[in-house]
């Protein structure tokens, strides 16, 4: 999206069993999923303004509240 650094975020829902890892979604990835669900799901952010808004600058909207998510909690 754009030239910051990357921000150090754990993995969100590792999951290892016997061999096999899977490192599921970043918890970076997932604040701002639950950010841009929020953006989405709220009463005042009517239609007009969603269609508005391009997807990019919501995306990148989530992606700058999750990265204050992950500086809340001393990982950014």
């Amino acid at each position: 999206m754009d030239s910051k650094p990357e921000v150090k975020s754990p993995q969100a829902f590792p999951v290892a069993t016997h061999a096999v890892v899977r490192p599921g979604m970043t918890l970076r990835d997932y604040f701002a999923g639950q950010a841009l669900q929020g953006m989405y799901s709220n009463a005042s952010f009517d239609d007009v303004i969603k269609r508005v808004l391009a997807v990019q600058v919501l995306a990148m909207v989530a992606y700058e509240q999750a990265d204050a998510m992950m500086k809340a909690r001393g990982d950014g």
